[in-house]
């Protein structure tokens, strides 16, 4: 892995039981940078996340974070070691409450999410959809504190189902479909294909 490169996953298969959700998928990210995974429902964007957080171990391929594979780490190894640290994504509907406290509480819950990960400075963080049951207005303020993070050092690794959001945000975006990247590149040009943008309107 290049001095340039703090992530590597290569030719990642990824599944559960008998069957495999992400077919050799490779991505790197950058020192400095933040990469937003974004696809339709099902397409293997939480799969992949999990493995590069040690929560599913790949059938294929490896997993390599700052010159060490992790590829068969248990995920506590890697937060202790100061490597990738995991935000998965949290449930930000509450009935008893009104549609306003449910906006305040879900940032505040999401931003609490967050802030505890950041506890043992991870030099990754991979963040599972935090903007999911948010208003645009909380969607933007958590991205803004994710670039926060982002700035002072930590590589962000971002799933997220609104593309328009993620198209504003990150450095890079990689585009998965049924478990394989059609994109990967910079987010000028994915809004310049057309292709893709018809068939992901919106996330």
């Amino acid at each position: 892995m290049s001095a340039s490169t703090l992530l590597s996953c290569d030719d990642l298969d990824v599944g559960y039981g008998d069957m495999t959700i992400v077919n050799g998928v490779s991505m790197t990210v950058a020192p400095g940078e933040m990469l937003a995974v974004v696809g339709p429902n099902g397409a293997g964007k939480s799969t992949l996340i999990k493995a590069v957080s040690g929560l599913l171990r790949p059938r294929g391929g490896r997993i390599v974070l700052d010159g060490t594979d992790i590829s068969v780490w248990a995920p506590h190894r890697s937060a202790r070691s100061g490597g990738g640290a995991y935000v998965p994504q949290v449930r930000n509907v509450f009935g008893a409450l009104t549609v306003w406290e449910n906006l305040r509480l879900g940032t505040q819950h999401q931003m609490l999410t967050i802030s505890r990960a950041l506890l043992l400075w991870p030099s990754l963080l991979v963040v599972d959809e935090p903007t999911a049951g948010l208003s645009p207005l909380y969607s933007q303020m958590v991205v803004d504190k994710l670039e926060e993070i982002r700035t002072a050092g930590t590589v962000i690794l971002l799933v997220e189902q609104d593309i328009d959001l993620a198209l504003r945000s990150a450095d890079r975006v990689m585009v998965l479909e049924t478990g394989k990247t059609v994109f990967d590149g910079l987010p000028g040009d994915l809004m310049g294909n057309e292709t893709l943008m018809r068939l992901y309107p919106g996330g």
